[in-house]
This record gives structure tokens, C-alpha cells and sequence, in this order.
């Protein structure tokens, strides 16, 4: 009886022992964020509300594939699950949310950041600066306008993710125009330091949601406006715009895919290494997916009637002398943005 005794003690031992080891290795695989074997295993769960629904390529085309870049870059690791606008919070409050923690991950724009994150117009560059979307993207990956920005975003507890390249910014107009005197005392509707530019332009700057475009150009609330020409043909503005200007205001609008700080810190770093990585990835083929966009509503605007009048480069000078202007002006009201409107600034001299 002795003998047996101790046999079975001894093979309780081991089993205590394999039970204990196996349960050590358990905890890791089932998501030991400290970077143990098994913290390939932990998946986590993002709510992104979106500034912009059905209908805009921001929700068609731009938000989908960011989704799945991050998805696949992480095998299935993140997983995120997506909102329309008002769905947790109401667009223009979505960066308030995001340092709340009420959104994991949010595609917002700088104008709604600007009023907690002043640096963030900078993220628009300068009108009549940037020709396409890859100048955007120089500036901010190669000329360090991504890392200034981060910088300042984390002061808000939001890690600023990626600028996500938009179809070219253009000025669509009820009128034909030539040259800036064309715009003197015209009703344009334009929105954050883009109000500014009008101004210097001798126009009237109008505050108005993009839903209510097509109706101000019917009505005549407004003359024009400042927008993508993506919505020519999404938002049916080729049936009330007559002429739009071919030399863009931008080469890209302005959208920015922003994360919760305290989702992010969460991340090991080989997860936050593939997420920075599959959004600088993707940048280029949603860019070309909007060059195809743009290009498809603008053949239809003008199939439509609509004109695209280039201005000459004399003329245009006076385009780049309001951009200037609205720099000045937004660096006087915001000067935490001019470290990165000088970064724009340095860009476009070193380009020529």
C-alpha cells in the first residue's frame, strides 16, 4: 500500500505540474499583450464613425479599403466594425469623441479637429499649392507633416492615423470664370481656412453643409463653391454648376483617419507597426481610385454642358496670392498650425 501511495502521489505531481505548465501557455496564446508567444492571438475591436455616408467615396471607396488594409496587414488581429455619420455622435463632435473615448476610430476632417487640435489646418496645406494627391502625400511622409501632426494630436489623446487622399478640390461655379475679379462679390460657399481664401478673392464666404449644395446652387443662395469633382456627379451637381475651374485648388480634399490614443497604446508594437504601414500602403491605391473617379464625373459634367475653363497663367498668379494671404491668416488666428504650413511652405520651394 506504501509503495502504491507513493506511485499515485507521484503521478498526481505530474499531472499538477503539465496542468500548470499548460495553463502558463494558455494565458499567452489567449492574448498576452506583453509580446509572449500568444500575443498574436488577442484580437481587438474598433468602432469607426465616419464623417461622411452612403453615396461619398469617403464611405464607398476610401473607408473600405483602409478597413481592409488594416484587417489583412494584421491578420484579422483588428477588427473593425464601421458607423454612418450621427450613428455614436455627430460628425462635427467626432474628434471631441475620439479624445472621450466614445470612438475607437473615427474619418473626420480638419476643420472639426482644429477647434481641440489648432494645428490641425495645417493638415489643408495651402490653396493652389498642392496640384495632386501624391504632392499630399510628399509633403507629409517624405517633409515630416505626418509627424508634426501626430505630435500635436497626441496632446488630445487622438494618434493621427493618415491623411486619406479625396478627389482633386476645384471651383465649381454658376458663372464662367477667367480670372479672380470674377469672383468679386459672389456668394461661394467654402468651408474652415477655404472661407479665408474666398476672401481674399473678393467673394463672400458661405457655411453651408454639402447636402444642401445642389439646392443653393439652384436656388442662387450661393454662386459656387469649393468641392470635389467627385460630387459633379454623386451629389447631381452638374445639373446646376455651368463652369468649373480646371487648375485645382487642391490636388486632394481633406479627410483624416484618427484613432484613440488609449486604443492605440494598447497595440503591441508589431500591430502598430502593420497599421502604420498598411495605411501609408494604401494611400497610393485610393488615390488611383479617385483619379479614375474624378476623371469619370468630369467626362460626364461636361457631356452634361458643364465647362472647364483653364485659367492662364497670368491670370492664376492672383490665385496663388490669396493662398499666400489665407496662410498668413490662419497662422495669425492659429499659430500652432504655422510649424506645419511652413513645413508646406518648404516643400513647394525645394519642388520649384
Amino acid at each position: 500500500m506504501k509503495k502504491l501511495s507513493l506511485k499515485v502521489f507521484a503521478l498526481l505531481l505530474i499531472f499538477v505540474m503539465v496542468a500548470a505548465l499548460a495553463a502558463c501557455g494558455g494565458d499567452k496564446k489567449e492574448g498576452d499583450a506583453s509580446g509572449g508567444d500568444g500575443a498574436g492571438d488577442t484580437v481587438y475591436e474598433w468602432k469607426l464613425q465616419n464623417s461622411y455616408g452612403p453615396g461619398d467615396q469617403t464611405w464607398d471607396i476610401q473607408m473600405p479599403m483602409i478597413v481592409d488594409a488594416i484587417e489583412k496587414a494584421t491578420n484579422g488581429r483588428i477588427k473593425i466594425t464601421t458607423f454612418q455619420p450621427g450613428a455614436i455622435c455627430e460628425p462635427e463632435q467626432a474628434p471631441q469623441s475620439l479624445k472621450e473615448g466614445l470612438l475607437d476610430v473615427a474619418m473626420s476632417t480638419a476643420g472639426d479637429a482644429g477647434a481641440i487640435v489648432p494645428a490641425a489646418y495645417a493638415e489643408q496645406g495651402i490653396p493652389f499649392f498642392w496640384e495632386t494627391a501624391q504632392d499630399m502625400f510628399d509633403t507629409y511622409y517624405d517633409y515630416g507633416l505626418l509627424e508634426f501632426l501626430r505630435g500635436e494630436y497626441d496632446k488630445q489623446g487622438i494618434y493621427y492615423g493618415m491623411p486619406v487622399p479625396n478627389g482633386t478640390y476645384n471651383l465649381m461655379t454658376t458663372f464662367p470664370v477667367t480670372q479672380a475679379s470674377d469672383l468679386q462679390g459672389k456668394k461661394i460657399r467654402a468651408v474652415s481656412s477655404w472661407g479665408y481664401f474666398v476672401q481674399n478673392l473678393g467673394g463672400s464666404p458661405v457655411v453651408m453643409p454639402g447636402g444642401d449644395i445642389y439646392q443653393g446652387l439652384k436656388l442662387g443662395t450661393i454662386d459656387g463653391t469649393i468641392y470635389t469633382f467627385a460630387e459633379l456627379k454623386n451629389a447631381k451637381l452638374s445639373e446646376v454648376v455651368t463652369d468649373v475651374m480646371e487648375q485645382p485648388g487642391s490636388g486632394s480634399g481633406f479627410v483624416s483617419f484618427l484613432i484613440n490614443k488609449a486604443k492605440w497604446d494598447e497595440l503591441p508594437a508589431d500591430l502598430q507597426e502593420a497599421v502604420n504601414t498598411a495605411l501609408k500602403d494604401v494611400y497610393a491605391p485610393i488615390m488611383q481610385e479617385n483619379i479614375k473617379y474624378d476623371e469619370e464625373a468630369k467626362q460626364a459634367a461636361i457631356e452634361s454642358g458643364v465647362k472647364i475653363n483653364k485659367i492662364s497663367d497670368e491670370n492664376i498668379k492672383a490665385f496663388w496670392e490669396a493662398g499666400l494671404k489665407t496662410a498668413e491668416q490662419v497662422e495669425s488666428e492659429h499659430p500652432e498650425a504655422k510649424p506645419g504650413l511652413d513645413i508646406v511652405r518648404k516643400w513647394h520651394d525645394e519642388k520649384g
